[in-house]
């Protein structure tokens, strides 16, 4: 399945209403709109979460869009968000099983729309190395974090909701897993980078 048919899976799960003025669906839209904003900008970035599985696995539905990009360039995913009508939520997460990376959350591109992007953003090695391996995609213009990347993301995912105290972020952790478990089962990864770019954050990886 491409990119392009995620996109149009997820609007058929979660069933958004789109935008009248454009033919297009939300998170199509979101998707598009972050893409062109942050490419215009210069921002080296990273497509992560729930689209960017189509690029190895079969993927699910889902909700919101997930980047990465280097701390150095926070104030220009702001300004070019925010400049193409995306609302910036007033506070920003901290990952500390990121290694304290900064999670930049916004809404749009236009009035009312449902779709939330995450910008994660942090200037240590695993980030580094994550935009630094991953691979161009033509279709969609612009880059897709590995899949060794992925792999840890979903497993560290898993660990930090499993253990929440919120009742909705703990019956997520079951999406987590599953993806976790697609990707090891794909063997499409590295061992040998995903050991040491997992080393990057602190965890030891072993089959």
């Amino acid at each position: 399945m491409s990119l392009l048919e995620a996109l149009d899976l997820s609007e058929l799960q979660i069933k958004m209403n789109p935008d009248n003025d454009n033919p297009e669906s939300q998170l199509t839209v979101a998707f598009k709109t972050t893409a062109h904003a942050l490419n215009n900008a210069g921002v080296d970035f990273a497509l992560v979460g729930g689209i960017a599985l189509a690029q190895y696995i079969e993927p699910r539905g889902t909700k919101d869009l997930d980047f990465i990009a280097l701390a150095k360039d926070k104030i220009s995913v702001i300004k070019a968000l925010t400049s193409v009508g995306f609302k910036r939520h007033p506070k920003s997460g901290v990952l500390k099983s990121l290694g304290n990376a900064e999670c930049l959350m916004f809404k749009g591109p236009f009035p009312n729309a449902n779709v939330r992007v995450d910008i994660i953003i942090s200037d240590n090695e695993f980030f580094r190395m994550s935009i630094q391996r991953a691979k161009y995609n033509p279709a969609v213009k612009l880059k897709i974090a590995p899949i060794e990347t992925l792999i840890v993301l979903k497993y560290l995912a898993f660990e930090d909701r499993s253990l929440s105290i919120n009742e909705d972020e703990r019956n997520k952790s079951g999406n987590d897993w599953s993806d976790y478990r697609k990707l090891i089962s794909s063997r499409k990864y590295n061992y040998k980078f995903l050991q040491h770019l997992a080393s990057k954050l602190g965890l030891a990886w072993r089959r």
